[in-house]
């Protein structure tokens, strides 16, 4: 009996020994441009001031890009639409400099404007934009967004 056992434990073990990809089928990526997101629910909204949570959060982040992105491995910003950027001895004025290749889809140059706009619409009150409060940091952004 205990041989049985052995055996049927030895069998189980070299059977989970198998390559992984014996377990999954090879998909072929769609044509075009075209982001497919697993997420288990709809989202709510895909407007990025209104995206109330991270079903939307997974969406977003592949629609727009920021001035700076983290480092996967260090945490620090890296570039994004911003090349370049200088912050001032005490942390308070922000210059970035954007890549001249950034585009919106329309093929139309991403500005300096467009981020302005994107930030005052967040923290304006009739947005009620469920994230204003993560700029509360921008000096008058929380009295503008609850005045």
């Amino acid at each position: 009996m205990k041989r049985l056992v052995c055996i049927g434990v030895g069998l189980l073990l070299l059977g989970s020994c198998a390559h992984p990809a014996a377990y999954f089928g090879k998909i072929e990526p769609p044509e075009g441009a075209v982001l497919r997101v697993g997420n288990g629910a709809d989202p709510a909204s895909l407007d990025p001031h209104r995206a109330p949570g991270s079903v939307e959060e997974q969406i977003v982040i592949n629609l727009f890009e920021g001035l700076t992105e983290y480092d996967p491995v260090t945490l620090d910003p890296i570039p994004a639409v911003a090349e370049a950027w200088e912050v001032n001895e005490h942390a308070t004025r922000f210059r970035f400099r954007l890549r001249r290749t950034a585009r919106w889809s329309n093929g139309r140059p991403v500005t300096a404007w467009d981020f302005v706009y994107s930030w005052r619409r967040a923290l304006a009150p009739e947005t009620a934009s469920p994230n204003a409060y993560l700029l509360y940091y921008i000096k008058n952004a929380e009295a503008y967004n609850t005045g």
